[in-house]
């Protein structure tokens, strides 16, 4: 009688554990973010953007979710703004992978206003900098790309470390972080 109910109980906690599990598993999104889009002529949705994984129906609704402008008007949509409009509109738990999307197209400067403006052009020695607790270092680095003041452009270092940064006035490329 006891092996009986012991074996009622664990057939009825394997149940409880599948059970479980698929409704948790429904739950459950992966946003996989791809390193850069270039703008068309529509809005900006995560589709755009991520490949979306979801266990359930809602990976059509994900997908769907419009990217205001304004969060890319710096050139930049990153992992945080991304995970705030995803949590809004979905009560399950969301994995993303990735820093962030460059949005290539963002900034609309005019091209014959865009060479007299050229900050630094690529291939261009820059200087890097980083500002933490107060403390400034300045390194020298390699423009990857040209860039107008305020654009995120990457540098190469003198390691061959490649980093993001935000184009500054005098040939000087600021870390985002």
């Amino acid at each position: 009688m006891k092996t009986a109910r012991f074996t009622m109980c664990a057939v009825l906690a394997w149940a409880l554990i599948l059970c479980a599990g698929s409704v948790l598993g429904a739950m459950e999104a992966s946003i996989y973010l791809v390193p850069r889009v270039a703008l068309g002529g529509g809005p900006l949705e995560l589709r755009d953007i991520a490949r979306i994984e979801v266990r359930d129906g809602d990976r059509e609704a994900l997908g769907a979710i419009t990217i205001d402008g304004a969060l890319y008007a710096d050139g930049y949509v990153d992992r945080r703004e991304i995970s705030d409009l995803v949590k809004a509109r979905f009560q399950g738990t969301v994995m993303i992978f990735g820093g962030g999307v460059a949005v290539a197209g963002a900034r609309q400067v005019p091209e014959e206003s865009r060479d007299s403006a050229m900050a630094i052009r690529k291939g261009e020695k820059v200087r890097y900098s980083v500002h933490r607790g107060g403390v400034r270092i300045e390194i020298n680095g390699v423009a990857m790309e040209d860039g107008v003041e305020g654009d995120e452009v990457r540098v190469k270092l003198h390691t061959n470390k490649i980093v993001p940064g935000k184009v500054s006035p005098g040939a000087k490329v600021e870390s985002g972080s």
